[in-house]
């Protein structure tokens, strides 16, 4: 029996590519009502349309066939991974693989070259080119090959009239089945709503959330966020990783009140680490801006961003023990390293090693009138290996030499 003309018509408006390699069998057939059945059960708040499901469902089965994981009919290859395929798995992913998922859910990328622009870790970041012009660009896991984040922005995109909220919803939706398959059924529809950058992407957006879910419970801060531009288009996809994911879940006893299902209002590559946009970080709703370096095994920078004005510098006794129970709370022992500098408008803390001030190596904390910390940032390049300082004699640690004093 061969599926019914909806479920080729939702088929066929996912991609053609995907559309003409897949072979309509009884199994795949089966398969594609047993998860629409599925999904009519779901406690979602919003749920996909029948055709809609199919078209996800069979672009996830297709991605898998080019990688050896499901048969033509869509069920899988084998219960048990072979040697090869545990072999292939552990493999490095390559952009062009990474990006298939990518091309199945904007047809608009066609034509697009990757060039790989250097990379963290596993994450590798790839630019989107027309000719030499950028046009956006993603991140990828080079083993699992799942997506970091994903844009492509043409700047009258970001501007005009967006479309509604229920229609952006289901955009994101559909977008979301077909990058990351059926790990999509994890996550839940969180929030959708207006996002405005005046600043680095200057442009507004349609900003849809979603969190995983597990036996009835929300994931603290393992969400995803879809940003649907004013041409219907899919302008950002970004999630968190595990390692940030552990970062924040950490934060939340030295700040407790950081909300563990904020929006990913943006996320970026930068000096060898990651910048994210967490919107509706507390219960304010104001937005937090957080960096790491490497995968999130340094934390460097934590701001909430409030509407200016609107906060006041904490007397100085107040301030200064808030900053050190957080410091001593971020670093553990590592704390003990650091000295209190000055007082300014903010605390400020200068690591020392035997005496000598290590140069470029100072943090800076921030906390209003209410004792809550509202900036910390770590401006040392890279972490400091204590045996590699210098035991005794008269000198300064000055980035990365030793600098001896005139008599």
């Amino acid at each position: 029996m061969d599926v019914d003309k909806g479920l080729r018509e939702a088929v066929h408006a996912v991609s053609k590519q995907v559309a003409e390699q897949v072979s309509f069998s009884t199994a795949l057939e089966e398969r594609i009502r047993k998860e629409m059945k599925k999904q009519k059960k779901s406690r979602r708040k919003t749920a996909m349309m029948g055709g809609t499901i199919a078209a996800c469902l069979v672009a996830t089965i297709w991605i898998g066939q080019q990688q050896g994981m499901f048969t033509m009919d869509g069920t899988h290859a084998s219960q048990t991974p072979s040697s090869e395929q545990i072999n292939r798995q552990k493999a490095n992913v390559s952009a062009k693989e990474a990006f298939a998922p990518l091309f199945s859910a904007v047809p608009e990328l066609e034509g697009l070259r990757l060039e790989e622009r250097g990379g963290v870790s596993d994450i590798k970041q790839v630019a989107l080119l027309n000719g030499d012009r950028y046009e956006g660009e993603f991140a990828y896991n080079t083993t699992t090959g799942q997506i970091q984040w994903y844009r492509f922005e043409k700047g009258e995109a970001g501007k005009g009239e967006l479309p509604v909220l229920e229609a952006a919803e289901q955009k994101a939706i559909i977008f979301l089945a077909s990058v990351i398959g059926e790990e999509s059924n994890q996550y839940i529809f969180k929030s959708a709503g207006e996002l405005t950058d005046k600043g680095m992407r200057n442009g507004s957006w349609i900003n849809v959330s979603f969190q995983k879910e597990q036996e009835g419970a929300r994931v603290p801060f393992d969400i995803i966020s879809v940003q649907i531009d004013s041409k219907g288009q899919v302008a950002f996809f970004g999630r968190t990783s595990k390692e940030e994911q552990e970062l924040l879940g950490k934060l939340t006893k030295s700040l407790p009140e950081l909300n563990p299902s904020p929006s990913l209002d943006n996320k970026s590559m930068y000096y060898g680490g990651f910048e994210l946009m967490l919107g509706g970080a507390d219960d304010d709703l104001n937005q937090a801006f957080i960096s790491v370096s490497g995968k999130a095994e340094d934390f460097r920078t934590y701001r909430l961003i409030p509407e200016v004005g609107s906060w006041k510098e904490a007397p100085e006794a107040l301030a200064k023990e808030k900053a050190s129970r957080f410091l001593e709370e971020v670093l553990g022992a590592d704390s003990k390293n650091y000295r209190l500098s000055y007082k300014n408008d903010s605390i400020e803390y200068q690591r020392y090693d035997n005496e000598f001030p290590v140069k470029n190596d100072t943090i800076r904390i921030s906390v209003n009138q209410a004792g809550r910390i509202i900036n910390y940032s770590k401006e040392a390049m890279k972490k400091h290996e204590m045996a590699t300082f210098p035991e005794t004699g008269s000198g300064t640690f000055l980035s990365g030499e030793i600098k001896k004093q005139g008599r």
